[in-house]
């Protein structure tokens, strides 16, 4: 493997002008660095702490930090005033060992779990213990010891230990060797390695040695000789970690599973009495360092710079015991490309951090202080790259740290800030409106300063919750046809239907809040009608509307009272007109009447026979139906004016009949020319010719054999066409 640290395979000579010429490119290609970026003290917080080892914040302004005398403290800055938290385990302070570091779970605003790793005295010696309780005001309670590494020894050094989250709030905790280096290699003890967690203190099942016999499950990587800085880098999720070697062979590491990291088989660095410890720097199937120190920073606490640089880029601050001093490390794909020194010799820096405002502290010793840092170089950063909002209109506050005059600019008009500019730290309320929409959203807010790179927030916004209701569960109609609004009230697609053809929706589909239109056709009934109207979402409950329409009032109508016939056969037709049953009766058996019922309008034939009597006729018949009043058509048809055929004469005419009844023919004699008869024509009462023949076929008789019986005329017409006598005659 090649080895990334590139001093350590350059000629010395040369070392120094190729380090040089990175580190000029760097802070040249790194927008607004053209200076060397250095630390400054800024104000001394805290003055008189006692032994510090790590601490953690709360939030911006409160600081959690540990003595290791075995105390803990909860420190606000903007009141410089500290409070002892109470609640805490029996703690061994035993040469290296004692309280070590503070951590706070991600979920920490939630469930107020305090994670603490500190040395425990047990049978046969001491070791490092990892445990959890729930600070709830200045206490914690229900304080657990989650793991005890093992095996006990005695030996009073290298307890570690640093402890660090990940992105899946897994939990990484370092160990040292305790000051036996072959404990490093030997997989079947927790110590010399980083151990992975669930948040409480169980064990993954993804470990990387869980299942493989002699091993401890714990184990993430090893060959570790004593981890004391270890952080995520917030760009990829990656855990780094750096280590003390032992004279020169500093460390700093990328941590990957189930890996071998060398100590003692490998290592840079020759023992305490100058003698070899392994001549190898590198071996097969053992992790080379991402760069190491000759001779030795002793780092010890770590943090990534949050300053907007790409993925690939780190800067890293790194707190030196030893060096007295705060590397300032630049990493490109994983690899050195510069470091500087800042603070030489102000005290031995056990740890450095970055608060959520961005702002930089670091906890030393000798003197032992909490101060607050200064950058040289211009710095534009947000402590949030992603704000996550539900669909309620909601504010959030967005710390920026920065030296420099910065502009603000949102892309969506939905999400606003308090301020378009702003300058050094500082911070913006983002403001979103309320999300209708069922679709999540997403915004852009941009922090921008001359010369550096540009800060974007991602925000994002929830849809809100699909819901579908309507204004009204019935509507009631009149029987005429008309039309009314139904409101839907929506946040999402939806479609509706009828379930009856005369009632009708002016819209199958539509879209979030919106109005339909439901119209319904005359009711001619005379009873009440129901329909369904639907409106329907996936996933919802479907709404469902009554329509109700009254019923018709009850009508029955004809176009006439009374009807007129003469006395022969004749029929006409009379409308009803009715949205009720009906039917006829007293129909007497000289009038006929088709139909004699029906359900609605109809065109009732009503037809008389013929009148053969000599006095007219009259009768009503009536029409009923349900719910309304009888309506009576009065029928009235003439008589027959003429009387009866009796024997002999027929009347003083001209012509006379004789009925020949033997032989059902009728016989003329004249006593006029015949030739002044043009022919003889039988007409039925009616006006019908139903017999026409000639005088010569008279003198015969006329057969009137197949006539029914009744009134007719017999009419003889001249040689002009002139009617020159009618009679009337009866058939019995």
């Amino acid at each position: 493997m090649v080895i990334s640290n590139f001093v350590s395979n350059v000629h010395p000579k040369r070392a120094f002008g190729l380090v040089l010429a990175s580190v000029i490119f760097v802070l040249s290609s790194f927008p607004g660095l053209c200076q060397t970026p250095e630390l400054f003290e800024d104000k001394i917080l805290i003055n008189n702490i006692a032994t510090p080892w790590g601490f953690t914040f709360i939030n911006s302004n409160e600081v959690l930090f540990t003595e290791k005398q075995g105390k803990l403290f909860r420190y606000d800055i903007s009141n410089n005033t500290r409070t002892e938290i109470t609640g805490l385990p029996a703690i061994l302070l035993f040469e290296q060992g004692g309280l070590l570091d503070v951590a706070l779970h991600p979920n920490f605003s939630t469930n107020s779990y305090v994670y603490l790793t500190y040395t425990v005295s047990a049978s046969g010696g001491q070791t490092t213990a990892l445990g959890r309780g729930t600070l709830v005001g200045n206490r914690l309670q229900n304080f657990t010891e989650l793991f005890r590494a093992l095996p006990i020894s005695s030996n009073g050094s290298h307890f570690g230990s640093r402890i660090v989250f990940d992105r899946n709030n897994l939990l990484y905790m370092s160990v040292g060797d305790r000051g036996t280096a072959n404990h490093a290699q030997n997989r079947n003890n927790h110590l010399g390695k980083v151990l992975r967690f669930n948040d409480d203190g169980t064990v993954p099942t993804s470990n990387p040695l869980v299942g493989v016999p002699d091993t401890k499950p714990e184990i993430y990587s090893w060959g570790h000789r004593n981890i004391q800085g270890m952080a995520m880098n917030p760009a990829t999720g990656d855990i780094y970690a750096n280590e003390h070697g032992p004279k020169g062979g500093d460390e700093l590491n990328l941590i990957k599973p189930n890996t071998n990291y060398g100590w003692p088989a490998v290592t840079f660095g020759i023992d305490y009495d100058g003698s070899v410890i392994s001549s190898d720097t590198t071996r097969p199937g053992m992790e080379l360092p991402l760069t190491y120190w000759v001779p030795s920073i002793a780092p010890s606490g770590m943090a990534f710079l949050w300053s907007g640089q790409p993925d690939n880029e780190a800067d890293i601050l790194i707190g030196a015991l030893a060096g007295t001093h705060i590397h300032w490390l630049k990493m490109r794909d994983n690899k050195r490309v510069s470091s500087t020194r800042s603070m030489n010799g102000y005290a031995r820096f056990r740890d450095v951090r970055q608060a959520p405002d961005g702002k930089l502290y670091a906890m030393t010793e000798t003197p032992n202080r909490f101060v607050l840092l200064r950058s040289s170089v211009p710095i534009l950063n947000v402590v949030v790259r992603n704000l996550i909002y539900d669909s309620k209109n909601a504010t959030n506050s967005l710390g920026i740290y920065s030296n420099r005059t910065w502009n603000v600019n949102s892309d969506s008009p939905w999400c606003k800030t308090d301020k378009l500019q702003g300058r050094n730290n500082d911070s913006l309320r983002l403001t979103v409106d309320e999300n209708k929409s069922t679709v999540e959203r997403a915004a852009t807010v941009m922090i921008t300063a001359t010369g550096l790179p540009t800060q974007r927030v991602t925000v994002r916004q929830n849809g809100a919750a699909a819901v579908l209701s309507v204004s009204t569960n019935t509507l009631t109609f009149a029987a005429k046809d008309s039309t009314r609004i139904l409101n839907v009230f929506s946040n999402t697609g939806w479609n509706s239907a009828s379930s009856s053809p005369w009632c009708k929706t002016n819209m199958a589909q539509g879209q979030n809040n919106d109005s339909l239109r439901v119209s319904v056709e005359e009711n001619k009934a005379t009873s009440e009608r129901v329909a369904t109207i639907t409106v329907s979402s996936a996933g919802l409950s479907t709404q469902r509307v009554t329509i109700r329409q009254e019923r018709a009032p009850a009508v029955l109508t004809t176009n006439t009272n009374e009807i007129n016939f003469d006395y022969g056969d004749s029929s006409t037709v009379v409308q009803v007109r009715s949205n009720v049953s009906w039917s006829v009766t007293m129909v007497p058996d000289w009038i006929t009447v088709t139909p004699l019922s029906g359900i609605s309008d109809e065109n009732m034939s009503v037809a008389v026979k013929e009148n053969i009597s000599s006095v007219s006729r009259t009768a009503g018949i009536i029409i009923r139906g349900s719910d309304v009043a009888d309506i009576v058509v009065q029928i009235n048809q003439e008589n027959d004016i003429s009387s009866s055929v009796s024997d002999g004469l027929l009347d003083e005419t001209e012509y006379f009949i004789f009925p020949n009844p033997s032989d059902d023919k009728i016989h003329l004699e004249l006593n006029r020319p015949t030739s002044d008869v043009y022919s003889v024509t039988i007409l039925s009462y009616s006006g019908k010719i139903v017999i026409a023949t000639s005088l010569l076929e008279v003198q015969k008789g006329i057969d009137v054999s197949q006539l029914p019986e009744g009134i007719y005329f017999l009419q003889m017409t001249d040689t002009l066409n002139r009617t020159v006598v009618t009679k009337k005659f009866m058939k019995k």
